[in-house]
């Protein structure tokens, strides 16, 4: 077989040495997609206890591949979270804390705001792919993820769009079918806003009950049912169950009053941290290689959306880039157990929610909140899962030791030299970020 000339010789002959992904005649570097579901929230899909008629496709993806049933994003709005999953770096490393948001309350016809963007000096997951010899294309539908912010960043193609839901990243896929079938290998990072507030009521899924919480959450699921569909017509028309890697997550999870609001950006509970993330490999089960013995279907230890990008570097031997996350593959594999770390998360609220900062720290079963200044919670997330008894009052030792842990490791972080750009936004514009509660 001849290999496009672009990719590296040394990742070649990975392929003939190792039979390194999965699929064993080691004839192709495989291709690598990656899914990310906005606002999808882990415990409404079955492999997390959800409903398994919520998903149907994507519950059987999860069946045929690895779950990660401990999985946290990076912060509990999309800019920051999505950064971090493409940097794997922290909100405070890469410094992308904020996102598109505007106030109605300007009459002007025009807005111009102040974005953070992710520094040009960072390897993203995206120009990694790009160097090994990737052909790489990108469809977001969340006006976040934009070229302004600098999340084109590795992209030979990149679309973005605003909240034009699941059929409409869909069209843009086939409009790269051809490019998509040739030879060599691609990465395909789509980004579908469904199930993101305002929740559409796709029918036959969404069923109401006459309660406002359940009503929401019924259309809420019958969303992710019709993103669901997508995903699948997408899979099964480019073959994707042949030679290439699928990743699925999403950038944060959504409040329905578990802690007395809705939506997400606001807190760093349960609700908007756990998300769901899980791997197909090409041949199934783990991630294959010579010394692999019993696949892995689930990984119980804590990850975060950070470890997606080290994980997928060590798994097509690419070299390795600053990260906050780790690669999770040794554990997919089976050979060893994941070293106890701090999970951490940071949000910065719009200032809908009050302009405030806010950190979570994780250590087990235990998590800290703290919202700047002054403020702390901690949980026992084994015996209160829903985070509902704050435990700061009844001993402060816990909430000392995480933070002073956090604080440690926040000393030897790298840091990016914060990026920065302004936008001009129009009155129609303004008013579609409204619409989507990325304005007030």
């Amino acid at each position: 077989m001849v290999f496009p000339q672009r990719f590296p010789l040394a990742i070649l002959l990975a392929f003939f040495l190792g039979g390194l992904f999965g699929c064993r005649q080691a004839d192709q570097p495989p291709n690598v997609v990656l899914i990310v579901i906005d606002t999808l929230r882990a415990d409404r899909l079955a492999a997390y206890g959800g409903d398994p008629k919520v998903a149907p496709f994507l519950n059987h993806l999860a069946q045929t591949g690895t779950v990660c049933t401990q999985a946290y994003s990076a912060s509990s709005w999309t800019a920051p979270a999505m950064a971090s999953m493409m940097t794997a770096l922290h909100p405070l490393q890469h410094g992308v804390e904020t996102g598109f948001v505007a106030s109605m309350r300007d009459k002007a016809e025009e807005q111009t705001i102040a974005l953070d963007r992710v520094p040009e000096d960072l390897e993203t997951l995206a120009e990694s792919l790009q160097q090994g010899g990737y052909r790489t294309f990108a469809v977001t539908d969340n006006r976040n993820i934009c070229r302004e912010m600098g999340f084109d960043q590795g992209f030979d193609r990149f679309h973005g769009m605003n909240y034009e839901g699941a059929k409409a990243v869909q069209s843009q896929v086939m409009e790269w079918e051809s490019e998509l079938r040739q030879e060599d290998p691609y990465f395909l990072y789509l980004h579908f806003m469904d199930p993101h507030r305002p929740y559409v009521q796709h029918d036959p899924n969404y069923v109401p009950v006459g309660r406002l919480r359940d009503d929401q959450l019924a259309a809420y699921d019958s969303e992710v049912d019709y993103v669901d569909r997508t995903i699948q017509r997408l899979y099964e028309t480019f073959g994707w169950d042949q030679n290439t890697v699928v990743v699925v997550t999403s950038d944060h999870g959504e409040e329905f009053l578990e802690h007395g609001g809705w939506d997400h950006g606001r807190t760093l509970y349960q609700e908007v941290l756990a998300v769901p993330l899980f791997w197909v490999w090409p041949g199934g089960g783990a991630p294959y290689d010579a010394k692999s013995q019993t696949p892995v279907a689930e990984l119980a230890d804590p990850t975060s959306v950070m470890d997606i990008a080290p994980t997928l570097r060590e798994y097509l031997h690419l070299p390795a880039a600053r990260a906050q996350g780790m690669s999770l593959l040794p554990a997919l594999q089976g050979h060893t157990a994941l070293p106890e770390r701090l999970i951490s998360a940071h949000v910065h609220t719009p200032p809908w929610f009050g302009d405030r900062v806010l950190h979570a720290v994780l250590d087990g079963s235990r998590k800290l909140i703290h919202t700047e200044p002054d403020q702390w919670q901690w949980f026992d997330l084994r015996s209160d899962p829903g985070e509902q008894q704050d435990l700061s009052s009844q001993s402060a030792r816990p909430v000392v030791e995480l933070w002073e842990r956090y604080e440690r490791a926040q000393e030897r972080w790298f840091r990016a030299e914060p990026a920065s750009v302004e936008v001009t936004l129009d009155a129609a514009q303004v008013q579609r970020l409204k619409t989507i509660g990325y304005a007030e």
